[in-house]
């Protein structure tokens, strides 16, 4: 559970605080102050977006589940850990607009993507 930086409650639920990993803030129940939790530098996500591929390549080549399977339950312990002992950092209301807008386009442009590909193969 993540811990307010404005009222200091533990009101931010683990579902809602896993939601704010990706730049995406979330709203304190108690106060209503926006907060999102301060993630490591990005190069830790990039190097879990290739260490993904990676275990992607290496379950296609060696055509089993097994790396792909503990690659997503590592995954699933970090956020758990980041879930449970990541700090919060308060945004303001214009910032949490402007990320939450960019993170919808983000599932937008995904979306498409996988759309294209799909009306391509």
């Amino acid at each position: 559970m993540g811990i307010c930086p404005q009222c200091h409650q533990q009101q931010v639920g683990l579902v809602r605080t896993l939601f704010s990993l990706g730049d995406y803030p979330v709203r304190c129940p108690a106060c209503g102050t926006y907060s999102q939790v301060a993630t490591p530098n990005y190069f830790t996500q990039l190097f879990l977006y290739l260490l993904a591929l990676a275990a992607i390549g290496a379950g296609v080549g060696l055509q089993s589940w097994w790396p792909a399977a503990a690659f997503t339950a590592a995954l699933a312990f970090y956020a758990i850990w980041l879930g449970f002992f990541a700090r919060m950092v308060a945004v303001s209301t214009a910032e949490a607009n402007t990320r939450r807008r960019l993170a919808w386009l983000g599932v937008a442009v995904a979306l498409a993507a996988l759309l294209a590909a799909i009306a391509l193969t």
